[in-house]
């Protein structure tokens, strides 16, 4: 299964109209340098670091450094690239704008042969893996439609529905299988 790391995800939202703090993928602390030059958020921003992987718990793996400066970030880059977790090398990280927040949220689509799984949950960032209960899951089958934007809050006609159809509940013990199946495969 092919994963979409945070960085081209990023740029989907973006090029959806979505707004993503300035980010930057890097394979080294020199391109991170040269980029840091030509920038000034990363000059003047407090910044993020986080392993470019497709793996889970990179914060409490300390794959996850905030409220950097440039000098720091590169020191953080420097420390995380070519480091070995598991079988997966750390070949690349995500450097990002830190934007201060409360809530976190988490989202995934998932291709299944049916068709999609989006999953979502209001317990995003670290708490995501210990609170999979809290995950909804909604199965979009292929050629179904859904209606238009049901994430999007509006006021409620007398004609709209009281909630977005929702085919199926996640339960903890299946994200579990989920997240492990996920790790597997990465």
């Amino acid at each position: 299964m092919a994963k979409v790391l945070e960085g081209p995800g990023m740029g989907l939202m973006k090029k959806w109209g979505i707004l993503v703090p300035n980010y930057v993928v890097v394979s080294s602390v020199d391109e991170l340098a040269k980029l840091g030059e030509a920038n000034d958020w990363l000059k003047t921003s407090k910044l993020v670091v986080k392993a470019h992987e497709a793996l889970g718990s990179r914060f409490k793996l300390g794959l996850v450094k905030v409220d950097l400066d440039l000098k720091g970030a590169q020191a953080a880059a420097k420390e995380m690239l070519g480091r070995q977790v598991g079988s997966i090398t750390i070949s690349q990280v995500i450097v990002s704008e830190m934007i201060p927040h409360k809530d976190e949220y988490y989202a995934a689509v998932k291709s299944t042969r049916e068709g999609v799984e989006v999953l979502a949950a209001n317990c995003g960032g670290i708490e995501v893996e210990s609170n999979w209960d809290r995950v909804k899951k909604l199965s979009v089958e292929i050629g179904e439609t859904l209606p238009q934007r049901p994430w999007r809050s509006s006021p409620r006609t007398r004609d709209s529905p009281k909630s977005s159809p929702q085919k199926s509940r996640i339960s903890p013990a299946s994200c579990s299988r989920a997240s492990r199946a996920k790790t597997r495969n990465t």
